[in-house]
């Protein structure tokens, strides 16, 4: 069987045939910088879990946060599960437990937000306020109060909005300079509130 290192490469290969750039980048980034050090050179077969406790253990110490260990245990994760479901190369995948804050986090995440992971009104006016320019201002307003993400505000047209029925097209997204289908992988329409239109 393949080192993990080998094998990395072919599953790269296929994420970037089948992937958005912004996920090549990510997961391309995560193999090269957290699981390649570590498991370049082990047979895929004779990776276990005691490898993601010997990887989290080195993450923590690296000072990584619980979200970053448990992307990097998924990724991990999705690249053994390539090597069995769809290249017949393992028979089993060991589980790889996401670390116990994270875990917590996703638990508290269910119950709702929580004060602190938001602005309140007056919070948010003060940010509008502050804003430099007229253009960052659209931007946190985009934001805020349309809910477009980074990347989704870069790419908005003129002609995505339209002003006469009070709605904005979400057609695209920006991923550093490459112009893609927005997160969830299809266009929506989101209302074009009071303030975001004057």
């Amino acid at each position: 069987l393949p080192k993990f290192k080998e094998f990395a490469q072919r599953f790269l290969a296929r994420v970037q045939r089948e992937c958005k750039a912004s996920e090549c980048r990510s997961s391309e980034s995560v193999i090269r910088t957290h699981l390649l050090p570590v498991l370049g050179e082990r047979r895929l077969d004779k990776i276990n879990a005691a490898d993601g406790e010997t990887l989290k253990a080195n993450l923590y110490d690296l000072g990584r946060s619980p979200k970053t260990i448990g992307n990097v245990l998924t990724m991990l994760t999705r690249v053994l599960r390539y090597a069995m479901n769809e290249c017949e190369l393992l028979d089993r995948v060991p589980s790889f437990k996401p670390p116990k804050k994270l875990r917590e986090q996703r638990r508290q995440r269910q119950q709702g937000i929580r004060p602190g992971e938001y602005l309140e009104i007056d919070e948010f006016d003060r940010l509008v306020k502050a804003a430099g320019s007229p253009r960052l201002r659209a931007m946190i307003l985009l934001g805020g109060r349309a809910g477009l993400r980074a990347g989704e505000i870069r790419a908005l047209q003129w002609g995505d909005i339209d002003v006469a029925n009070a709605k904005i097209y979400v057609r695209r997204a920006d991923c550093r300079g490459i112009i893609g289908l927005p997160k969830s992988g299809v266009t929506r329409t989101v209302p074009l509130a009071s303030r975001v239109r004057a």
